[in-house]
């Protein structure tokens, strides 16, 4: 006989309505075995082998099972939070929305926010205060100098390396925007010379004027251009000078040619240093400083095979004849000890005026030669004079 017993019963409510699921098991109940026939023996029945099933209802039978296991376990691991077998899905809904919503004081307490912890991560201003607050005094001191006194020399090895470079970009003698300035106590900014900055061709170094002389009296002997800077330990010997480096670098070449070894670098005579009281000698250096320029470039564009207009060598001419008749007036406003370098200085520009008045007929090369020793000369006169004028 078999008993059909109510296992599990789920309902479920949706849109109002109540929908009723269950599951039967069916059991069989125990049945007594039919008494045997009187007068006959007992005998043990063979057992008989079980009727073949195809196998997709095997397959049918062992699916089903699964089913109602997995039924089952959803049934046992159903949340907690439900009272009953009864599942309304608009009161989850209405709980969800509650939740998503702001919360406010209103005596509900079932959704109220978590209060923040305690432990709350500390702020980088707290963190360093503690960090400093645990150190002693001498050592933050100790810190803190080490710090000004770093930043100080890398700013004294910063000018070092750079202040030249910068103030020999312009390569020319340029006197100052405005020659007298008015400050802001109503007094004049006391006026200065120009500076004179250039690229020199550098020959050798040597400790004795004997050994330099020797050498500078051989290279002008073959028709260049050489001087010996004397004021210095070691005494410099000079070649050539142009107003960028890769002028100077044209002469350098040249003078590889015939095994010379050379050195290419900035040369400033820093003039801006110094205060004069007379305008009218400033202005005449500012223009012997541009003339100074000219013939520079003029010998170097020679000397490197580049032509140049011979008809403006006219105009330079006669501006250097009204700039060398102010000489003499400008020359006796210096104090004494000024007076010989400034007077050598005017007569190495007239030797490479003159030079290059002699180029304009023959075009020699020994006259741009001449102008490069004009020009070295002139610029150690300047050098001297500035130094005197201290």
């Amino acid at each position: 006989m078999m008993v059909e017993q109510e296992k599990q019963r789920i309902s479920v409510k949706l849109n109002g309505k109540e929908h009723s699921f269950h599951q039967i098991e069916k059991t069989k109940n125990a049945q007594p075995a039919e008494p045997s026939p009187l007068n006959e023996p007992i005998r043990p029945k063979s057992p008989e082998p079980p009727p073949l099933k195809p196998d997709f209802e095997l397959k049918e039978e062992k699916r089903t099972e699964r089913i109602e296991e997995q039924q089952a376990e959803k049934v046992e691991d159903t949340p907690s939070y439900f009272t009953s077998n009864i599942i309304d899905f608009n009161q989850m809904k209405e709980e969800r929305e509650t939740r998503e919503q702001p919360y406010w004081d209103d005596g509900n307490r079932k959704w109220v926010p978590k209060l923040p912890p305690n432990n709350r991560k500390k702020k980088a201003g707290d963190r360093l205060k503690n960090t400093f607050s645990g150190l002693p005094i001498s050592l933050i001191i100790a810190g803190v100098s080490a710090i000004i006194v770093g930043v100080g020399f890398g700013f004294m090895v910063l000018t070092a390396f750079t202040g030249d470079a910068e103030r020999n970009t312009a390569a020319s003698l340029v006197p100052p925007t405005e020659a007298v300035e008015t400050m802001a106590n109503g007094q004049a900014s006391a006026v200065t010379l120009p500076d004179l900055s250039v690229e020199i061709v550098q020959g050798g170094a040597f400790s004795s004027s004997e050994k330099g002389n020797e050498i500078v009296s051989s290279i002008k002997s073959r028709g260049q251009a050489a001087v010996l800077k004397t004021n210095g330990d070691p005494m410099l010997m000079f070649i050539g000078l142009g107003l960028q480096k890769e002028e100077a670098g044209r002469l350098s070449q040249i003078y590889q040619q015939h095994g010379q070894d050379t050195y290419v670098k900035p040369f400033a005579v820093n003039g801006s240093m110094q205060s004069i009281e007379s305008e009218a000698v400033k202005e005449f250096f500012a223009q012997g400083g541009l003339m100074f320029n000219d013939l520079a470039r003029f010998s170097i564009a020679g000397l490197s095979g580049q032509s140049y207009a011979l008809e403006n060598i006219d105009t330079f001419l006669e501006q250097y004849e009204k700039w060398s008749n102010q000489g003499s007036t400008v020359i006796a406003e210096l104090p004494t000890e000024a007076q010989g370098h400034a007077e050598q200085f005017l007569s190495s520009m007239a030797g490479a005026a003159t030079q290059i008045e002699a180029y304009k007929g023959e075009q020699q090369e020994a006259n741009l030669w001449g102008i490069q020793q004009h020009l070295l000369e002139a610029l150690l006169a300047y050098d001297a004079f500035v130094q005197t004028i201290k």
